[in-house]
């Protein structure tokens, strides 16, 4: 199921992340586990500017008769397009310059510890500092890659400093 079912969202409709973690904690069998999955998506997502993050790109599976699951993640796509807004807001925020401070203020919502936040950011730092080499090894021609360096590099350094 879609989490725009979920949370009774309507297409055009705005929504906020915080509407999905709210859900998860009202019908999730796998709360805190799934909570963190989310925070990371968003962080991954902050990271590589995937705007196109309505959501219909998130989903639930019915874990049995004990609630719903997160879904595996899907349609997670860079938008070299670093000016354009992202459909679901982070704590209020829609744009580029604002999406570190609301994902940070989740943490505590999403069951986070700053710690773990923490962290969460140097793994998503780690998997996506590679992606250069990802992309030429999945036959990128190499005169994309410029095109997408402000998606994957423009918040590696604000990133880096709430890492630590």
């Amino acid at each position: 199921m879609s989490a725009m079912t979920m949370v009774h969202g309507r297409d055009g409709t705005p929504a906020d992340y915080l509407e999905v973690a709210e859900t998860l904690a009202e019908y999730g069998s796998r709360v805190g586990a799934d909570l963190r999955q989310l925070w990371r998506r968003i962080a991954f997502s902050v990271a590589v500017h995937n705007t196109d993050d309505h959501l219909r790109n998130h989903g639930f599976l019915r874990d049995g008769r004990s609630g719903w699951r997160l879904s595996p993640a899907f349609d997670l796509n860079p938008n070299p397009e670093v000016g354009m807004q992202r459909v679901t807001g982070i704590g209020g925020a829609y744009h580029r310059d604002d999406e570190l401070t609301g994902l940070m203020s989740y943490a505590d919502s999403f069951r986070l510890t700053t710690g773990d936040a923490r962290r969460i950011l140097r793994d998503v730092l780690e998997g996506t500092a590679g992606w250069k080499e990802v992309a030429l090894s999945n036959s990128v021609p190499a005169h994309e890659l410029p095109r997408f360096e402000e998606a994957f590099e423009g918040l590696r350094g604000q990133m880096a400093g709430l890492a630590r």
